[in-house]
């Protein structure tokens, strides 16, 4: 588990031989959820893409299980280390990107500014995001898998491709954002805004999906895909007595801090 991990990397440093060194801290990270940074100015490692020593930075925080899920692979790799990825039909005004490679484990990052952020391909295990701000912001084939963003605002981001997996997404704003592709299994999407968001061939599981067509409505502006025709609200088919049970109702995290 990612909330488990204690090893720190420290740098990628290009040496006399012309090769990548990775050079691996063991000792316990200074302060919980230290960001994990590599830089580096060279691009690729023998061919590949840089990515690949990402990977390796994984692997040491997840005892390499489940490496696959986090390695997009060459092609994609390439595309947001060499040139790019290219400009989401947001058209987003992102702020300068400091960090070649991002990767946090158990962070705190509640009531925080992310906005207008250049996040693509970042991993974030098992962070919190309450109520954090990511107006705006590129999350494309970002990983938050198990984090919370409980009432957080995604309105206007881009998060095609991501994986928003086990997340706790209540009271989010997602009012015009894109979630192309990203995947939503057993997310908790209770209560969210998903006015004018784009939704087309995302992971959503069935019980959530019920609730999110009940407030379905709008068109994306940057796609002009329509919100309840991404999410095939009238498509769908339920039988009888389908969430039927009775609803658990979450409490305000503002309670539970008095």
């Amino acid at each position: 588990m990612l909330a488990q991990a204690n090893v720190c990397i420290r740098s990628i440093s290009t040496g006399k031989s012309g090769k990548a060194q990775e050079t691996v801290s063991a000792s316990p990270c200074r302060g919980r959820g230290q960001r994990l940074t590599v830089v580096s100015s060279k691009k690729e490692e023998a061919g590949r893409p840089f990515i690949a020593v990402a990977g390796s930075a994984l692997c040491a925080l997840t005892a390499c299980s489940q490496l696959s899920l986090f390695n997009p692979g060459p092609a994609v790799a390439s595309s947001f280390f060499e040139g790019g990825l290219d400009p989401s039909p947001l058209g987003l005004e992102l702020k300068e990107r400091t960090q070649e490679i991002i990767l946090e484990s158990n962070a705190e990052h509640d009531g925080e500014d992310w906005s207008h952020e250049d996040l693509t391909g970042a991993i974030f295990g098992e962070a919190s995001f309450k109520e954090a701000n990511f107006q705006g912001s590129d999350l494309r084939a970002a990983v938050f898998t198990r984090s919370v963003m409980y009432k957080a605002d995604l309105s206007g981001a881009d998060m095609t491709d991501a994986f928003m997996d086990y997340m706790v997404l209540r009271g989010a704003n997602l009012r015009g954002a894109i979630l192309q592709n990203t995947n939503l299994i057993r997310s908790d999407l209770g209560e969210v805004d998903v006015t004018d968001a784009d939704f087309t061939d995302a992971l959503v599981d069935k019980y959530e999906l019920k609730r999110l067509c009940e407030t379905a409505s709008g068109t994306n502006p940057a796609t002009g895909v329509d919100t309840r025709e991404s999410l095939q609200c009238d498509y769908q088919t339920y039988y009888k007595g389908f969430d039927s049970g009775a609803t658990i109702k979450a409490k305000d995290a503002a309670v539970g801090r008095k």
